[in-house]
């Protein structure tokens, strides 16, 4: 289904943003010509008021 969307609407970039999107964008990505980029978030080893922030 996601793989159908991709190539019907040529889409370009395909942005995941957690890890089980992750995971299911790649997958739904291979083969249509779309690059796929994922993005972490909320993970970070700095201090406690940078988390925080």
């Amino acid at each position: 289904m996601i793989r159908r969307f991709l190539r019907r609407n040529h889409i370009a970039i395909l942005c995941t943003h957690d890890y089980r999107a992750g995971i299911l964008g790649r997958v739904a990505a291979l083969g249509t010509g779309t690059r796929w980029i994922a993005f972490s978030r909320g993970r970070t080893s700095e201090t406690a008021a940078v988390r925080a922030f």
